[in-house]
């Protein structure tokens, strides 16, 4: 009995035991929010600070993460070796009673298993490969968030330009509010251009509250992309827009090198030839040993034998196939994805050039003569010149030139977003950028 015990402890050697860990749902609650509160110490200012904020706490980020990190554990644990074997045969032996013998036999097999393809080898290769892969998914991820922060920081910073400005409107609004009714009582102008003037001044204040929503969306946006609260975020300086726009081909080379999701498939084609390989290896039989004991009548016997599968039919065709298509899928998928990409880049490339045209003509022309023309009418509005549905006429003009002119600078900002996620990598660079994310790209890096 107590040999019998010492044996199944034995057996029993490094199994593992199961510890319950049953989700708490209000503990992680407090302690995320303690998290947020720890993280909105302070005002984000600049991007450098909002992308360590991201990298911390993205929902997304968390996710790519321990997805990584459980591929990593199976792949840390190398495949184990078969195990071997034992059976046990007891035997009544007819026979026995009547010679005088023992009556029972015995009959016991210990059998192993020896993998002869390399299969257990390239097991550990496909393993690892998955790991590699699932940490090129987080630094894809980590690409495309901090491309993404990048245009919602813009956006901030415009919506607090935009609010800026209707503020300025709002002012403009209200002193000429406060001259037509100096005006009226000079008896030069009626109560129904007060009226209208009026009218105007709620129409600036509407617009000032729309604007705040902005912000106030913006904000959002970049709460929910860096996992802390929305009222951190100020706006922080805008890029300056490069002179020039890149080359067609040189935007093609970048793409290559750094778009996230042709990162993605480059490491899944790499899976595939490792699965390929293993599937491959799998059409080989293994070798089977077993060691024979057996005891019949008193007299002991021993032997050992062999025994291998003879692949006449089995040769693992359907795996075989499978992995050549899988193989063969990924290689179609990243010439696919290359298509997109360049479709992309050359939509928005082309989107950018006329995006910067009317800018320039905005900035150059179109805002200069608005000013201009509402100066002149302020001028001659106050010597009698013109009447105050002329020059009102005129102050909603300029109000919307201005708003457009700060609309088209948005738009030149995000046709440079998409020509960066196009590529996959940034192009415009602030003046609070977080390293040389150019340098982090050629090693590897994911901003």
């Amino acid at each position: 009995m107590k040999r019998k015990t010492l044996v199944g402890l034995w057996l029993l050697l490094g199994c593992q035991t199961y510890t319950p860990q049953p989700l708490d749902p209000e503990e992680i609650l407090k302690t995320i929010e303690a998290e947020r509160r720890t993280a909105a110490q302070e005002d984000v200012l600049s991007l450098a600070r909002a992308t360590q904020l991201m990298l911390q706490h993205s929902p997304r980020l968390r996710d790519t993460r321990a997805a990584h990190s459980a591929t990593q554990a199976f792949a840390d644990v190398p495949t184990p070796l078969p195990n071997p074997s034992v059976e046990v045969f007891p035997g009544f032996l007819d026979a026995g009673s009547l010679l005088g013998a023992e009556r029972y036999g015995l009959d016991a097999v210990l059998g192993w298993t020896v993998l002869l393809s390399g299969r257990r080898r390239f097991t550990d290769d496909v393993n690892a490969i998955r790991a590699e892969a699932a940490w090129i998914e987080v630094a894809a991820v980590e690409r495309e968030e901090y491309l993404a922060l990048r245009g919602e920081i813009i956006t901030l910073a415009s919506a607090v330009l935009g609010l800026e400005a209707r503020r300025d409107l709002q002012a403009t609004v209200e002193k000429s509010l406060d001259f037509m009714k100096r005006l009226v009582e000079a008896a030069q102008a009626t109560a129904l251009d007060v009226r209208e003037f009026e009218l105007e001044s709620y129409q600036a204040d509407a617009d000032v509250v729309e604007a705040e929503e902005w912000v106030a969306e913006s904000r959002s946006q970049l709460a929910i992309r860096t996992g802390v609260p929305a009222d951190v975020f100020r706006a922080s300086p805008l890029p300056l827009l490069p002179a020039e726009v890149p080359a067609l081909e040189q935007v093609h080379d970048l793409m290559i090198r750094d778009n996230p999701e042709l990162a993605r498939l480059r490491a899944e084609y790499a899976v595939a030839e490792k699965e390929l390989r293993l599937e491959v290896a799998k059409q080989y039989p293994d070798l089977d040993i077993r060691g024979l004991f057996g005891r019949e009548e008193g007299v002991n016997t021993y032997g050992i034998g062999f025994g291998i599968e003879i692949p006449v039919f089995d040769r693992n065709q359907p795996g075989i196939a499978a992995a050549h298509a899988q193989r063969d899928r990924v290689r179609t998928q990243f010439g696919s994805q290359v298509i997109r990409g360049l479709a992309e880049i050359g939509a928005a490339r082309r989107r950018l050039m006329v995006r910067r045209r009317r800018l320039a003509i905005m900035h150059e022309k179109v805002g200069p003569t608005a000013e201009q023309t509402l100066e002149l009418a302020r001028r001659t509005l106050a010597s009698g010149a013109v009447d105050a549905l002329r020059f009102l006429t005129v102050l909603r003009e300029q109000k919307r030139i201005r708003i457009e002119l700060l609309q088209a600078e948005l738009e030149v900002f995000r046709a440079w977003g998409d020509l960066e996620a196009a590529c996959g990598l940034p192009l415009l660079r602030f003046p609070d950028e977080p390293g040389a994310p150019e340098e982090d790209a050629k090693e590897g890096g994911a901003r």
